[in-house]
Protein backbone atom coordinates (compact mmCIF):
# COMPACT_ATOMS: atom_id res chain seq x y z
CA UNK A 1 0.00 0.00 0.00
CA UNK A 2 0.85 3.67 -0.08
CA UNK A 3 1.88 5.60 2.99
CA UNK A 4 1.03 9.27 3.47
CA UNK A 5 4.10 10.55 1.64
CA UNK A 6 3.44 8.26 -1.35
CA UNK A 7 -0.17 9.42 -1.51
CA UNK A 8 0.86 13.08 -1.42
CA UNK A 9 3.28 12.67 -4.32
CA UNK A 10 0.88 10.45 -6.28
CA UNK A 11 -1.87 13.06 -5.96
CA UNK A 12 0.32 15.66 -7.66
CA UNK A 13 1.32 13.16 -10.35
CA UNK A 14 -2.37 12.57 -11.09
CA UNK A 15 -2.95 16.33 -11.40
CA UNK A 16 -0.20 16.45 -13.99
CA UNK A 17 -1.38 13.42 -15.92
CA UNK A 18 -4.97 14.63 -16.02
CA UNK A 19 -3.87 17.77 -17.89
CA UNK A 20 -1.76 16.01 -20.53
CA UNK A 21 -3.14 15.98 -24.08
CA UNK A 22 -3.99 12.55 -25.50
CA UNK A 23 -3.47 11.66 -29.15
CA UNK A 24 -5.60 9.03 -30.88
CA UNK A 25 -2.67 7.27 -32.53
CA UNK A 26 -0.40 5.75 -29.88
CA UNK A 27 2.54 5.85 -32.29
CA UNK A 28 2.42 9.66 -32.20
CA UNK A 29 2.76 9.83 -28.41
CA UNK A 30 6.16 9.97 -26.74
CA UNK A 31 6.76 9.30 -23.06
CA UNK A 32 9.99 10.39 -21.37
CA UNK A 33 10.83 8.27 -18.35
CA UNK A 34 13.58 8.93 -15.79
CA UNK A 35 15.18 5.64 -14.75
CA UNK A 36 17.12 5.86 -11.52
CA UNK A 37 18.28 2.24 -11.63
CA UNK A 38 20.49 2.76 -14.71
CA UNK A 39 20.78 6.57 -14.62
CA UNK A 40 19.15 7.14 -18.00
CA UNK A 41 16.18 8.81 -19.63
CA UNK A 42 14.14 6.56 -21.91
CA UNK A 43 11.91 7.81 -24.71
CA UNK A 44 9.12 5.35 -25.51
CA UNK A 45 5.88 5.32 -27.46
CA UNK A 46 2.53 5.03 -25.68
CA UNK A 47 2.78 1.21 -25.76
CA UNK A 48 6.17 1.20 -24.04
CA UNK A 49 8.35 0.47 -27.07
CA UNK A 50 11.77 2.07 -26.73
CA UNK A 51 12.44 4.91 -29.20
CA UNK A 52 15.73 6.26 -27.80
CA UNK A 53 17.75 6.54 -24.61
CA UNK A 54 20.07 9.15 -23.11
CA UNK A 55 22.50 8.97 -20.24
CA UNK A 56 24.37 6.56 -18.04
CA UNK A 57 26.06 7.06 -14.67
CA UNK A 58 28.34 10.07 -14.33
CA UNK A 59 28.58 13.81 -13.88
CA UNK A 60 29.23 14.93 -17.46
CA UNK A 61 26.53 16.74 -19.41
CA UNK A 62 24.02 14.12 -20.55
CA UNK A 63 24.91 11.71 -17.74
CA UNK A 64 22.89 11.30 -14.54
CA UNK A 65 23.02 10.22 -10.93
CA UNK A 66 19.53 9.01 -9.89
CA UNK A 67 17.48 11.23 -12.25
CA UNK A 68 14.02 12.01 -10.90
CA UNK A 69 11.46 14.70 -11.73
CA UNK A 70 10.95 15.94 -15.29
CA UNK A 71 9.27 19.01 -16.69
CA UNK A 72 8.47 19.55 -20.38
CA UNK A 73 7.62 22.76 -22.23
CA UNK A 74 7.46 22.62 -26.03
CA UNK A 75 10.78 21.05 -27.06
CA UNK A 76 12.62 21.92 -23.83
CA UNK A 77 12.98 19.44 -20.94
CA UNK A 78 14.32 20.01 -17.43
CA UNK A 79 15.53 17.00 -15.42
CA UNK A 80 16.22 16.88 -11.69
CA UNK A 81 19.60 15.19 -11.27
CA UNK A 82 19.85 14.96 -7.48
CA UNK A 83 22.98 12.83 -7.22
CA UNK A 84 24.88 15.51 -9.11
CA UNK A 85 23.19 18.43 -7.32
CA UNK A 86 21.87 19.99 -10.50
CA UNK A 87 19.10 20.39 -13.04
CA UNK A 88 19.92 19.38 -16.60
CA UNK A 89 18.32 21.17 -19.54
CA UNK A 90 17.68 19.15 -22.70
CA UNK A 91 16.10 19.65 -26.09
CA UNK A 92 13.74 17.11 -27.65
CA UNK A 93 13.07 16.65 -31.36
CA UNK A 94 10.18 14.24 -30.91
CA UNK A 95 12.36 11.14 -30.80
CA UNK A 96 15.74 12.02 -29.30
CA UNK A 97 17.04 14.03 -26.35
CA UNK A 98 20.06 16.33 -26.63
CA UNK A 99 21.86 17.84 -23.59
CA UNK A 100 21.95 21.63 -23.63
CA UNK A 101 23.07 22.94 -20.20
CA UNK A 102 23.14 22.21 -16.50
CA UNK A 103 22.16 24.44 -13.58
CA UNK A 104 23.71 24.26 -10.13
CA UNK A 105 23.09 27.74 -8.65
CA UNK A 106 21.81 27.22 -5.09
CA UNK A 107 20.93 23.56 -5.67
CA UNK A 108 21.92 20.64 -3.44
CA UNK A 109 19.67 17.64 -4.19
CA UNK A 110 16.81 18.68 -6.48
CA UNK A 111 14.16 16.01 -6.96
CA UNK A 112 11.26 17.69 -8.80
CA UNK A 113 10.61 20.65 -11.10
CA UNK A 114 7.59 22.62 -12.25
CA UNK A 115 7.75 25.39 -14.88
CA UNK A 116 5.53 28.47 -14.76
CA UNK A 117 3.93 30.16 -17.75
CA UNK A 118 6.62 32.86 -17.78
CA UNK A 119 9.46 30.32 -17.87
CA UNK A 120 10.55 30.52 -14.24
CA UNK A 121 10.75 27.20 -12.42
CA UNK A 122 10.02 25.89 -8.93
CA UNK A 123 12.39 23.18 -7.72
CA UNK A 124 11.90 20.84 -4.76
CA UNK A 125 15.32 20.44 -3.14
CA UNK A 126 15.72 17.72 -0.52
CA UNK A 127 19.32 18.69 0.17
CA UNK A 128 18.13 21.50 2.44
CA UNK A 129 14.36 20.79 2.48
CA UNK A 130 13.48 23.93 0.55
CA UNK A 131 11.42 24.90 -2.48
CA UNK A 132 13.35 27.21 -4.80
CA UNK A 133 12.34 29.60 -7.56
CA UNK A 134 14.86 29.92 -10.38
CA UNK A 135 14.95 32.12 -13.47
CA UNK A 136 14.51 30.77 -16.99
CA UNK A 137 18.30 30.68 -17.32
CA UNK A 138 18.90 28.86 -14.03
CA UNK A 139 19.68 31.60 -11.49
CA UNK A 140 18.29 31.23 -7.97
CA UNK A 141 15.73 33.95 -7.20
CA UNK A 142 13.92 32.90 -4.00
CA UNK A 143 13.54 29.97 -1.67
CA UNK A 144 10.97 28.83 0.87
CA UNK A 145 11.62 26.76 3.99
CA UNK A 146 7.92 26.07 4.60
CA UNK A 147 4.38 26.61 3.27
CA UNK A 148 2.77 30.07 3.24
CA UNK A 149 -0.84 28.86 3.54
CA UNK A 150 -0.98 28.76 7.33
CA UNK A 151 0.22 25.17 7.83
CA UNK A 152 2.81 25.14 10.61
CA UNK A 153 6.36 23.91 10.45
CA UNK A 154 9.03 23.63 7.77
CA UNK A 155 9.12 21.38 4.73
CA UNK A 156 10.58 17.92 5.23
CA UNK A 157 11.62 16.11 2.04
CA UNK A 158 9.56 18.14 -0.45
CA UNK A 159 9.01 15.67 -3.28
CA UNK A 160 6.55 17.04 -5.85
CA UNK A 161 5.32 20.35 -7.24
CA UNK A 162 2.43 21.50 -9.42
CA UNK A 163 1.16 24.95 -10.40
CA UNK A 164 -2.49 25.88 -9.85
CA UNK A 165 -4.45 28.03 -12.32
CA UNK A 166 -4.47 30.97 -9.86
CA UNK A 167 -0.66 31.07 -9.71
CA UNK A 168 -0.23 29.31 -6.37
CA UNK A 169 1.87 26.16 -6.15
CA UNK A 170 1.11 22.87 -4.41
CA UNK A 171 3.95 21.04 -2.70
CA UNK A 172 3.99 17.34 -1.84
CA UNK A 173 5.67 17.66 1.57
CA UNK A 174 6.52 13.97 1.73
CA UNK A 175 8.34 13.84 5.04
CA UNK A 176 5.34 15.45 6.75
CA UNK A 177 2.78 13.38 4.78
CA UNK A 178 0.85 16.42 3.52
CA UNK A 179 0.11 18.58 0.50
CA UNK A 180 0.56 22.28 1.24
CA UNK A 181 0.58 25.51 -0.72
CA UNK A 182 2.95 28.35 -1.54
CA UNK A 183 0.77 31.37 -2.21
CA UNK A 184 1.74 33.51 -5.21
CA UNK A 185 5.39 32.46 -5.54
CA UNK A 186 5.78 34.55 -8.72
CA UNK A 187 4.58 37.74 -7.01
CA UNK A 188 6.57 40.34 -5.05
CA UNK A 189 8.58 39.14 -2.08
CA UNK A 190 6.81 39.24 1.28
CA UNK A 191 8.06 39.25 4.84
CA UNK A 192 6.49 35.86 5.66
CA UNK A 193 9.14 33.85 7.50
CA UNK A 194 9.52 30.90 5.07
CA UNK A 195 10.60 33.17 2.19
CA UNK A 196 14.22 34.08 1.61
CA UNK A 197 14.95 36.55 -1.23
CA UNK A 198 18.24 36.12 -3.08
CA UNK A 199 19.34 39.69 -3.71
CA UNK A 200 22.16 39.03 -6.19
CA UNK A 201 19.71 37.76 -8.83
CA UNK A 202 16.77 40.20 -8.86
Amino acid sequence: GLDASDQADASLDELRLSSLPRLGNSQQVRLIISQRTDNTLAVTDWLGNLVSRLGGPGAALGQFSSPQGLEIRDNRIWVADPGNGRVQVLTFDGDRLTPLADWTDGLLRPVDISVAADGRLLIADQGDDQVKLVSSDGHLLRRWTGPTDGHPGPFRQPAGLVWLPNGDALVADAGNGRIVRIIGPLGPATTHFPLITISNHP
